[in-house]
């Protein structure tokens, strides 16, 4: 009779555990995609095959070191 209810109690505990787990685990991502393509908006292109195009874009990025 221990035995049984020692099991079932076992099996209680696996469930609530297993419960938990999956309560916590389907959170929300926080997504930042929205932000960055937002924030991304105002950096300048360039075109490559335009010289005033790369001059410009030389004269932006000057300060930036890799």
């Amino acid at each position: 009779m221990k035995a049984i209810i020692i099991v079932l109690a076992g099996l209680a505990l696996a469930i609530v555990l297993k419960v938990v787990e999956i309560m916590v685990d389907s959170k929300r991502i926080k997504s930042v995609g929205a932000k960055s393509n937002n924030n991304s908006k105002n950096i300048p292109t360039i075109d490559l095959n335009d010289p005033e195009s790369v001059k410009a874009g030389l004269e932006h990025y000057k300060g930036l070191e890799d």
